[in-house]
């Protein structure tokens, strides 16, 4: 399967025809990873754990 894929992304970069690409591996434009990271980070910025201060 991988070598398929690499002999029709070669194809696509001999006739020019892989700029589309670079828009699918853009970060910037993953608006579903996008939501789920600030989603994360929402929950990890409002987890309070309480500190021991038992010594």
């Amino acid at each position: 399967m991988t070598t398929g894929i690499a002999v029709y992304t070669a194809l696509l970069w001999t006739y020019d025809l892989l700029g589309p690409w670079d828009v699918l591996a853009d970060p910037a434009e993953d608006t579903e990873g996008l939501a789920l990271s600030e989603r994360r980070e929402r929950a990890r910025s409002t987890s309070s754990k309480k500190l021991d201060d038992d010594f």
